[in-house]
């Protein structure tokens, strides 16, 4: 299948580190696609590359396969089992899309379609089902419909109190500039910036402003995407999906959070009313949000100092507590990618600073730091998964290290017993990286535009006329 959408999108990958970089406007994009691919999320169909359904039992990870489909500019977003394509306002998915047992959260929908799972992206905007104003669509959440706690089953409570978003966006959905993927939900902009929409488990959403603590709470896993912002004045930048929080980056600079059920807003203050609220007050404006789908979030000011919020204490070399108030962790950033626990900062000469968790040397470096310490190298461009890092280098080329083999089902770092075989603690070439564990990987392009890294898959974007 090859799909060849017509209008220009801004390469906007989100979520668990990837970066925001432009191809350019509306130039043929290919992708490449590596990694675990645990419910068909590498969104390629290959006798050298299996697809796992087992819930937490993943298969080793895939070598570089290429993706049988081409793009215009795609902005790109990957989730824990899933991956999200925006190109021509449509939104392209591959992965789990089924209505529970993924082996991550139960009941989780992530793609905003019907089914359990797909091994190819296929335009998932196609599949959403109509859902009229106050109806009791019985196929908009895997249970049914949307619960609430006494026992009604309807989607009256949400109609009510996103009267406005539902005017205001109403077929909007069809028409998306960029996604955010976590670990169990995601959000979707739309191409004029003024809707904010989402899909997924409903406790990690922003769909619960209508709640009443303790008597309405509403439940479900969505299946198509819902409105749950609307702005007419400011347009919207950008839309971050994090377990349990949710951002939007405004055109003036500031952020707006909204909570998940068991979420907490970053301004201290507990989200007893689940509605967007200013995320915290910093005096400069922000130009770009960062998030891993887990539990820390940082934001890069204009001028280029570097902020970090919530448990970010728990990454290891770095000092601060667990504060709902963004610390100045850095100055002079033009870059950032966070992966759960482990992260890094660009700077405008191409050197590339790494903190955090290093047991399979995700870090890009050997041993243990106090805090950031320099990555070997210049580096245009940076992305952290799970227990795997990678980075477009000065000369166009994909870099890798740490393990894409290593995942929470198997121990963690644990896993990473000998350098060089189970792991690279030094950036190797992707091709190398993966020959270093017995592989065979596709010839990559020359050059590499875009990163994404999701929490044990990544993909890499290159424009087609750069194969030749």
């Amino acid at each position: 299948m090859r799909l060849v959408p017509h209008a220009s999108v801004l390469v906007m990958p989100f979520c668990c580190g990837a970066v925001r970089m432009e191809t350019g406007n509306g130039e043929l994009t290919r992708i490449i696609s590596f990694g675990q691919n645990v419910w068909g999320n590498l969104a390629v169909s290959s006798s050298d590359c299996s697809v796992t359904t087992a819930a937490g039992v993943p298969e080793p990870a895939c070598s570089p396969q290429i993706v049988n489909a081409t793009f215009h500019a795609p902005a790109v977003a990957l989730g824990a089992t899933w991956t999200h394509v925006v190109a021509d306002g449509h939104l392209y998915s591959a992965g789990w899309a089924g209505d529970g047992g993924c082996g991550f959260s139960p009941n989780v929908q992530t793609m905003g379609m019907q089914g359990e799972h797909v091994t190819e992206l296929v335009d998932a905007s196609t599949r959403w089902l109509e859902v009229s104003e106050g109806s009791s669509d019985p196929d908009i959440s895997s249970t049914g419909s949307l619960k609430v706690s006494e026992g009604s089953s309807d989607l009256d409570i949400y109609a009510n109190a996103f009267k406005s978003e539902i005017q205001a966006c109403k077929g909007k959905e069809f028409q998306l500039a960029s996604a955010s993927a976590a670990y169990t939900s995601s959000l979707f902009l739309s191409a004029d910036g003024r809707c904010v929409f989402t899909t997924g488990l409903t406790g990690d959403l922003p769909t619960q402003k209508f709640a009443i603590p303790g008597k309405y709470v509403l439940r479900g896993t969505l299946k198509r995407p819902l409105p749950v912002f609307a702005s007419e004045e400011k347009k919207v930048l950008q839309v971050l999906a994090t377990y349990g929080n949710n951002f939007v980056l405004m055109e003036d600079g500031t952020v707006l959070s909204a909570a998940g059920f068991n979420g907490v807003l970053s301004d201290e203050k507990v989200a007893s009313s689940w509605s967007w609220e200013r995320a915290f007050e910093l005096t400069k404006p922000i130009s770009q949000l960062y998030g891993n789908g887990w539990t820390y979030y940082a934001a890069l000011a204009k001028d280029g100092d570097f902020y970090m919020w919530s448990d970010w204490s728990s990454i290891p070399g770095m000092s601060g507590d667990d504060s709902n108030s963004p610390k100045l962790v850095d100055k002079g950033v033009s870059q950032a990618a966070l992966g759960p626990e482990h992260f890094f900062v660009l700077k405008a000469d191409g050197s590339l600073w790494s903190a955090g968790s290093n047991g399979c040397g995700q870090t890009g470096r050997q041993g243990t730091s106090t805090g950031l310490a320099q990555v070997e190298g210049s580096w245009k461009a940076a992305c952290a998964g799970f227990y795997y890092s990678m980075a477009i280098g000065a000369d166009d080329q994909l870099y890798m290290w740490g393990s894409i083999n290593a995942n929470t089902y198997r121990g963690g770092e644990k896993s990473c017993t000998q350098e060089g075989k189970t792991h690279s603690s030094t950036p190797l070439p992707i091709v190398e990286f993966f020959a270093m564990q017995g592989q065979n990987s596709t010839a990559m392009p020359p050059h590499i535009d875009s990163i994404a890294c999701g929490f044990y898959h990544g993909m890499a974007m290159a424009k087609v006329e750069q194969e030749a």
